[in-house]
């Protein structure tokens, strides 16, 4: 049974009784009073068993025993992403409000029927707020982090990056190592985010020309903003990163997983190692689509040769697009 914002005693009563909860409408309203209860009754989303009594109906309504609803927000979504689930999610009222990128803690929310979404997301807001001090207060106090915010905006391009929770340490100290020696980040997923080509999955050549603020290809330093809302484990991963002196990583497709180098060379050997294994994975893909019809053929060697295949152009294994996909080469070179 629903019962809605703004809804007084009566209109409860007739709610209650259309749904066969109670019998008598005008004994609710008289128990409410009697009860004291006019004004504490809650809206929400209410389950009751077969024979309640009226009194515990009416307390039921006065606590607000109602029953939670829950909506998930996924780790290195953007705010965008995450306003889109808001406002398709049932049970929830009135117009989504927009806080800044990164600023939406990733979790699983629930939430009561009739729930404002305003107050939904600052719930979700003061949340990242409070995991962002509790990476700040144990930070090593020597990165090059000036404030919060520029820890928010590191962490949130490891958790796009990032294959995993277990590399985000060293893959949070590759990117610490170019700040503290003025490289480019070389971060594919900040060009993606600017370019606004997320939900392609792939960057494009020309994208990496592009003289957005987000192109960590041709600008030094941080992006201006976060890129995604990162989750706890990347916040953690920026505070206290690995020890190690890495400036480069590239995927391995067998692994699942990045290979970090601290030379160029390296980073050139694991680099080709990459492609050979890719493409042993598009023979095997073309060998297998071979054996099934002509439709099913097209869709596995889509998939593997493209879905899951490097990143923006195979005549230069150097660029690569991130965005966290394990199979992809890193843009970070």
């Amino acid at each position: 049974v629903v019962v809605e914002n703004g809804m007084g005693p009566r209109r409860i009563a007739s709610r209650l009784a259309e749904t066969g909860v109670i019998a008598h409408p005008d004994a609710f309203v008289i128990a409410v009073r009697v009860m004291g209860m006019d004004s504490t009754l809650k809206a929400g989303e209410y389950a009751f068993e077969p024979g309640i009594s009226l009194r515990a109906v009416v307390n039921k309504l006065a606590i607000g025993d109602a029953q939670n609803r829950s909506v998930t927000i996924p780790e290195g979504w953007t705010v965008k992403q995450a306003l889109a689930r808001l406002d398709a999610a049932e049970g929830l009222t009135g117009k989504v409000s927009r806080p800044e990128e990164g600023r939406i803690f990733p979790d699983t929310y629930a939430f009561r029927m009739g729930v404002d979404r305003t107050k939904l997301i600052e719930t979700m807001t003061k949340r990242m707020d409070d995991e962002l001090a509790k990476a700040w207060a144990v930070r090593d106090v020597t990165l090059p982090l000036k404030t919060p915010d520029d820890m928010l905006i590191l962490a949130s391009i490891v958790q796009r990056e990032a294959a995993n929770e277990a590399e985000m340490p060293m893959v949070a100290a590759v990117f610490v190592n170019r700040l503290r020696t003025g490289m480019r980040l070389q971060s594919d997923p900040t060009v993606m985010y600017g370019a606004d080509v997320l939900s392609e999955g792939r960057l494009k050549r020309k994208d990496l020309t592009e003289a957005h603020p987000f192109n960590t290809y041709i600008h030094a330093g941080l992006p201006p903003t976060p890129i995604a809302n990162p989750g706890r484990a990347a916040l953690m991963a920026v505070a206290q990163p690995a020890q190690t002196k890495a400036i480069f990583f590239v995927a391995d497709p067998s692994l699942t997983m990045h290979v970090f180098s601290e030379t160029y060379d390296e980073h050139v050997k694991n680099v080709k190692r990459y492609w050979k294994d890719v493409g042993k994975t598009i023979a095997a893909g073309r060998a297998a689509a071979a054996a099934v019809s002509a439709s099913e053929a097209g869709s596995v060697d889509s998939a593997v040769a493209g879905g899951r295949g490097p990143g923006v152009s195979a005549t230069n294994p150097m660029i690569g697009a991130g965005a966290g996909a394990p199979n992809a080469v890193s843009g970070t070179h």
